[in-house]
């Protein structure tokens, strides 16, 4: 990180907190996350993993997914540029490739990880984007309720 020539104290200060901050949040993130998965292991009648390794799991999770999805965007987009494909064949292909990755990635991990057969992975996996798609639209709901009491 490039630093002033003239940074004060205070200067440091605020890239101290500010990293605190951004630590906290991200250990709150997997701390959400690593609840949303032990919800769903109990749901699918799996062996709910502990706090720590449900942590461990949700981060293995995002880099993993997040490094698969890339390379699938990148070799979607060389395959369409060899083949010539047209636009609506590219997005349907993007579309099968996020969805196969959004389950199938994850389901791969909880095997090794969780202890679990593939087919209870995906119906983890499955579970989990049911409960979070469930909070947000909780959350967004009461937002929308709390906004339109306060517009009367």
């Amino acid at each position: 990180m490039a630093l002033a020539a003239n940074a004060t104290p205070i200067t440091y200060l605020v890239y101290i907190i500010g990293g605190g901050l951004g630590i906290t949040l991200v250990v709150l993130a997997l701390s959400i996350s690593a609840a949303i998965l032990k919800l769903a292991c109990r749901t699918a009648g799996a062996d709910v993993p502990d706090t720590g390794r449900a942590m461990f799991v949700s981060f293995l999770e995002t880099i993993v997914g997040g490094m698969v999805y890339y390379l699938s965007i990148v070799s979607v987009a060389v395959f369409s540029f060899i083949a010539h494909l047209d636009r609506p064949a590219l997005a349907a292909m993007l579309g099968l490739s996020a969805v196969g990755v959004s389950f199938v990635v994850p389901a791969g991990l909880y095997v090794p990880m969780l202890r679990v057969t593939f087919r209870k992975g995906l119906l983890i996996s499955l579970f989990r984007y049911v409960i979070t798609l469930s909070i947000v639209a909780v959350l967004v709901c009461g937002i929308l309720l709390l906004t339109k009491a306060k517009g009367r």
